[in-house]
């Protein structure tokens, strides 16, 4: 496998996966909106926040490393 397939590979996971943890979010956001904000409402929302951004922090940091690489 070149490094091309795996940068690729990679940035297929990451795409789909950040639309999954932000939609995510959205979700929680809207049910907040939609039911009001209780304790439970708002730890979820921030569980799913925390995934979202350290999803996107941790992928972009191995993107990086990868793209180091003569391709």
């Amino acid at each position: 496998m070149s490094k091309d397939d795996i940068y690729n590979a990679l940035c297929a996971v990451f795409f789909n996966e950040e639309i999954r943890l932000e939609n995510s979010v959205r979700e929680i956001e809207y049910r907040m909106w939609q039911r009001g904000a209780d304790a439970n409402v708002i730890i979820e929302l921030i569980q799913a926040q925390a995934r979202y951004d350290y999803f996107r922090t941790y992928i972009l940091d191995i993107l990086k490393f990868l793209n180091t690489f003569d391709r």
